[in-house]
């Protein structure tokens, strides 16, 4: 997608007059090395970010309830588990889960993205359980 950006700057370039003709070989290189480097970035920043567990803290008041009067609910979603490191990676999320010792444990729009449903099932497991 920046390579198709990089062009359209350099065809509105061409057509405002601001490169020359034929568009120089620096102007090429330099639309391509910055086309690399943001693809790069990108794509960095989404590793870094994907890798990162986000806590979000809600109060919520209801009127009447047979619960406790505190209870600790811990929703986890969009996980993307894939073939790289997701073992390693699920077993980071259910020791964080575990660290905040919620009462419930809710799983939201999960996919299994390679299928290996036998290993993700036993680390789910490994969330502790007090009753």
């Amino acid at each position: 997608m920046f390579f198709l950006v990089g062009d359209f700057v350099i065809i509105l370039g061409r057509l405002m007059k601001i490169f020359a003709t034929p568009i120089p070989h620096s102007v090429r290189f330099y639309a391509g090395l910055a086309a690399i480097l943001l693809t790069a970035g990108f794509i960095g920043y989404g590793m870094y970010n994907a890798n990162q567990i986000k806590n979000v803290s809600y109060d919520i008041q209801t009127k009447e309830t047979t619960l406790p009067t505190s209870m600790k609910i811990v929703l986890i979603s969009d996980l993307h588990l894939g073939a790289v490191s997701s073992e390693k990676r699920l077993e980071r999320i259910v020791n964080h889960i575990n660290a905040l010792e919620p009462d419930l444990v809710c799983i939201a729009r999960y996919e299994y993205a390679d299928r290996r449903y036998g290993s993700y099932t036993q680390q789910y497991r490994t969330i502790r359980r007090e009753c």
